[in-house]
């Protein structure tokens, strides 16, 4: 039986010297029926991008016309592969040689898997960064990530079942990840790739963690913490609850994280007090069509 194509998207925005790292991993993998897709949202060094991947004859860029965040490049990417599987990556992961074989090899196994992922470990510490992760959608988030900051164990290869996989790591059915519409793409960052495992989740779909396929991510600078920042992660989280939380939670989530949350805001925190703000009105906005979603997403809420 023949090796099916394997489309590798890898996301770039401004990181020219990681992209060059990143792409040194994917040359080097194992598993050769590859198409490598450079998804490049507009930045200062979009230019010096564009030259690190004409170094390399056989990947293909798409040079997006500006910065369309995490979803909208990882959407293109997704729209424009031609491969049986779909294998998302970013600038910042440097893959094992053997991350893609190990992956297409489990897969191949247990067809009726959702989503797959990999062992992520950070680059500099050495430590586990992510072995999946599980979350509930109660009066309370609760949300963690397995093994964050851990010691990596060499000998563990034994594949299992989990809630959650981060979106810089995700292999899937490329029919799959369409049918689902990819990463909802007004998501731009935060929180998206928990959004689609609850869709995964609720259609009943495994989501299996490989820890033979392992990746590194390079450690970021800086704490993300700009208002704008403040602003997607907020709405995403008002977002995610109002597709897929239980209908009984939600009075307490309005609460706890929207009244509540707003008056410690109030009390000093004035960029907090207005990302909030802003999360909540574009979600009282949208409401109308985030229901007519959420009565589309089958079995209720998680």
């Amino acid at each position: 039986m023949p090796q099916q194509l394997v489309s590798l998207i890898v996301l770039s925005y401004n990181r020219p010297g990681m992209l060059r790292k990143c792409l040194e991993g994917v040359t080097g993998q194992s598993y050769t029926p590859l198409e490598v897709i450079v998804v490049d949202n507009r930045s200062s060094a979009s230019e010096e991008i564009r030259s690190i991947v004409a170094a390399h004859p056989r990947f293909r860029l798409i040079a997006n016309d500006e910065n369309l965040g995490f979803t909208g490049g990882m959407n293109t990417g997704i729209q424009a592969a031609t491969g049986h599987y779909v294998c998302l990556t970013e600038d910042d992961i440097i893959l094992h040689e053997n991350y893609v074989a190990r992956l297409v090899e489990f897969h191949e196994q247990r067809p009726e898997a959702g989503m797959l992922s990999g062992l992520q470990l950070n680059y500099h510490a050495g430590t586990v960064r992510c072995r999946g992760g599980s979350f509930q959608l109660d009066g309370v988030f609760k949300f963690t990530i397995a093994g964050s900051g851990q010691p990596f164990v060499a000998d563990e290869t034994q594949p299992f079942a989990t809630e959650f996989v981060p979106g810089s790591m995700i292999f899937a059915r490329t029919a799959l990840l369409r049918q689902l519409g990819g990463f909802r793409p007004e998501f731009f960052m935060y929180f998206e790739d928990l959004e689609l495992c609850a869709r995964i989740r609720r259609k009943d779909l495994p989501i299996y963690l490989v820890p033979a396929a392992m990746a590194w991510h390079v450690e970021p600078e800086g704490n993300g913490s700009g208002t704008s920042l403040q602003y997607h992660r907020l709405k995403n989280f008002v977002t995610v609850y109002l597709l897929h939380a239980r209908w009984s939670v939600l009075p307490e989530f309005f609460v706890r994280y929207g009244l509540l949350a707003w008056c410690r805001a109030l009390l000093g925190d004035w960029s907090q007090l207005k990302a909030l703000t802003r999360a909540w009105l574009w979600n009282l906005w949208n409401l109308p069509r985030l229901l007519s979603d959420r009565r589309g997403l089958g079995r209720a809420g998680l």
